[in-house]
């Protein structure tokens, strides 16, 4: 990418999936900032297919279960903040 210095970038697979029906909500910070962001569930989703499509040594395995572990806390959530 020359207008960025060179720098280079890898597209995001499966962005279309992810960024359907997004969620406006608000950023936490002094009288709150408006945001667009995408579902949670569509969102862990995601997280599990990158998982399954990583290597599974050194580094990869690492970002498999780090991916795996948040997709789990984003599905756990919605199911917490019920029992509240």
């Amino acid at each position: 990418m020359p207008t960025l210095g060179g720098a280079s970038a890898a597209p995001l697979r499966f962005l279309d999936f992810l960024i359907r029906d997004p969620l406006r909500t608000m950023l936490l910070h002094k009288s709150g900032v408006p945001v667009t962001v995408p579902d949670p569930s569509r969102f862990a989703v995601h997280k599990l297919i990158v998982a399954s499509r990583r290597h599974t040594d050194g580094q990869s395995a690492v970002k498999r279960a780090k991916d795996i572990r948040q997709a789990a806390l984003l599905f756990e959530a919605p199911a917490n903040k019920a029992s509240l």
